[in-house]
């Protein structure tokens, strides 16, 4: 398994955070630049893969982003690109991978 429960690479995950941060430009003219893999901040914010990947939750990925920016917080995306699943037949179990 990479990365996440969906078997996607980071630089996919990063992807499509970036295709909405172009839409969100194209259609308000504010550039968001949220951070990814950087120490330190003091929000690291997880969101349900659902959202990247599947409307309507792209829509609220989005309102995230927006919402942090107007809000200006130190906020960071690590764990989107980190994260993995431990499955069972009975429950899930996030793990953190190291490194």
């Amino acid at each position: 398994m990479k990365g996440n429960h969906l078997g996607l690479e980071p630089h996919t995950i990063k992807s499509s955070i970036e295709f909405f941060l172009d839409d969100i430009k194209d259609i308000t003219g504010v550039k968001i630049e949220p951070t990814f893999n950087r120490k330190g901040a003091e929000i690291l914010f997880v969101t349900p893969s659902g959202d990247l990947f599947a409307d309507p939750g792209t829509y609220t990925a989005m309102g995230y982003l927006m919402l942090f920016h107007e809000l200006d917080l130190d906020y960071n995306l690590e764990h989107v690109l980190h994260l993995k699943a431990a499955t069972s037949a009975s429950s899930h179990r996030w793990k953190w991978r190291k490194g």
